[in-house]
């Protein structure tokens, strides 16, 4: 082989080679264009699901609010009416022991006038202040003086028991 033949030959293994890297990057430029196009549709669809996935989140703490302040709302209503009832039930009493503080004897009239006055003050408290003070007073009430306490409750029952049995002479159940 002669030098000639040798350049000549070397020469064309340099373009071969140099043809060969051209098309390994041209190659590898459009798989990295082939792969950025991939991943920014799927950057753009993870955005989008995120976005939805915000927003969905957003509509149900939107919800889960409303729903509580509903039902706040409600259950201070029916606080109210509780409230309310209790102090109608207080005033039907304080009317009964009136009544019969008229009817009893001279001698004991007076005990059913301090109970109607005590029952009185008591209705007085129950319209002048909350559910959550009146149920501390009560528990204050129970933890200084249960025995005090047991008497009432018995005697508040079968006061209640009284005004809700029925009546031979009138046929209601209510009076």
């Amino acid at each position: 082989m002669t030098v000639r033949k040798l350049k000549k030959d070397t020469r064309a293994a340099a373009a071969a080679v140099e043809a060969a890297a051209e098309t390994a990057v041209d190659t590898a430029q459009e798989a990295a264009a082939g792969l950025a196009e991939r991943a920014g549709r799927g950057a753009s669809r993870l955005r989008r699901s995120a976005e939805d996935m915000a927003g969905r989140a957003t509509k149900s703490a939107s919800r889960a609010r409303d729903i509580a302040a509903d039902r706040l709302e409600e259950a201070s209503e029916r606080l109210e009416e509780a409230q309310d009832a209790l102090a109608e039930t207080g005033d039907r009493l304080a009317e009964r022991l009136r009544r019969a503080a008229y009817s009893a004897r001279d001698e004991i009239r007076d005990v059913p006038t301090r109970l109607r006055d005590t029952v009185g003050t008591a209705v007085d408290t129950v319209r002048s202040r909350s559910l959550p003070e009146l149920a501390s007073d009560v528990r204050g009430m129970a933890r200084r003086n249960p025995g005090l306490f047991m008497a009432g409750a018995a005697l508040a029952g079968f006061a209640l028991a009284q005004m809700l049995r029925p009546r031979a002479d009138d046929g209601d159940w209510r009076s």
